[in-house]
């Protein structure tokens, strides 16, 4: 059996080394209302969730090829982890992270939150910065008056 020329083609990007970058930085980063955006940055905040437009959130962001993890997300006084990608071929990138049972101030009362979701999706600005939309979604189906949800647009960046 004969090797097909073409496979030296296929293979060639792997023996070399070659492996998916992207500018974005790896590190810390805190996240913010963009109130530069229409309507100030906040999409939808019906029960206060966004207390501090300044300071949404912060975590640490890590770049493995295609894949973009944040540990450490930090929104509303819990943490998550967020986990996530790149798309293929351009700087754009989309993140989940979920927790449960969750304690969190919803318009004004305390809550225990049987499952917190959050999304967002980015695009890469330089190294260091990137913007997006981010919605948050608390899930009480017990306690009806606790379960919400909140869109923002947030620019991120590194201290």
């Amino acid at each position: 059996m004969r090797a097909k020329p073409w496979l030296w083609l296929v293979c060639l990007p792997w023996l070399s080394g070659f492996t998916c970058g992207h500018p974005q930085a790896e590190g810390t980063y805190t996240w913010a209302v963009d109130t530069a955006a229409d309507g100030g940055g906040v999409i939808r905040d019906p029960c206060h969730l966004v207390s501090n437009p300044a300071q949404l959130a912060s975590g640490n962001l890590q770049v493995i090829g295609d894949t973009a993890r944040i540990d450490n997300f930090t929104f509303g006084g819990y943490q998550l982890q967020m986990v996530g990608s790149f798309e293929y071929g351009i700087e754009i990138f989309t993140m989940d992270g979920s927790a449960a049972n969750v304690p969190a101030t919803v318009s004004g009362q305390s809550c225990s939150i049987d499952m917190a979701s959050i999304h967002f999706d980015a695009t890469t600005d330089d190294p260091t910065h990137f913007h997006g939309g981010l919605r948050v979604f608390y899930d009480v189906p017990s306690f009806p008056a606790c379960q919400c949800e909140a869109e923002v647009v947030f620019r991120a960046s590194q201290p």
